[in-house]
């Protein structure tokens, strides 16, 4: 478990830093030594210099976090046909997915990522408004029935106070 006191898992490194990581291994600093000044692990100075050497500085700089290629994703014509079925039927990722013989789980994130995930709401109801020229002409009286207790409590009869003993507000 990682704890608050703890040093950081993984360095952020700036790209700064990361062309000085890679001038201290060039003007002759070992890889480990360059690793150990900059707080950061060796695979790391070994990855950077790679990719300097095949790119440049250029290649130093920050990369979308990302993956270049998912071998296992859903093709585009299977994304297509879910899609469509779902502007055609308003079905739910359950629904789909029995139809398709795909999994819910898979369908839900193709709806996701094309941006269909949720319906749309529908328009909310427009009640009718009016004023009236007077000020208090139409007075809006909420009358409600209270209840009647037909044999009142025991704090009210042991107040001291004479009633109906059928009375109970």
């Amino acid at each position: 478990m990682h704890h608050a006191s703890d040093p950081p898992g993984r360095k952020r490194l700036s790209w700064e830093s990361r062309c000085e990581v890679v001038m201290k291994v060039e003007e002759g600093l070992s890889v480990a030594d360059a690793a150990k000044r900059s707080g950061v692990h060796r695979s790391t100075v070994y990855r950077l210099i790679d990719r300097c050497h095949a790119g440049g500085w250029a290649a130093l700089k920050e990369r979308r976090p990302v993956p270049r290629h998912q071998p296992r994703r859903t093709l585009a014509e299977d994304e297509a046909r879910v899609v469509a079925l779902r502007h055609e039927l308003l079905a739910g990722p359950i629904t789909l997915g029995a139809l398709l013989s795909m999994p819910a789980s898979t369908v839900g994130k193709i709806l996701r990522r094309n941006g269909c995930s949720r319906r749309e709401r529908p328009p909310a109801k427009v009640y009718p408004r009016y004023e009236r020229e007077v000020p208090g002409d139409l007075i809006h009286i909420d009358v409600k029935r209270l209840g009647r207790f037909f044999t009142p409590g025991k704090r009210i009869l042991e107040d001291g106070v004479h009633r109906n003993p059928r009375a109970g507000w």
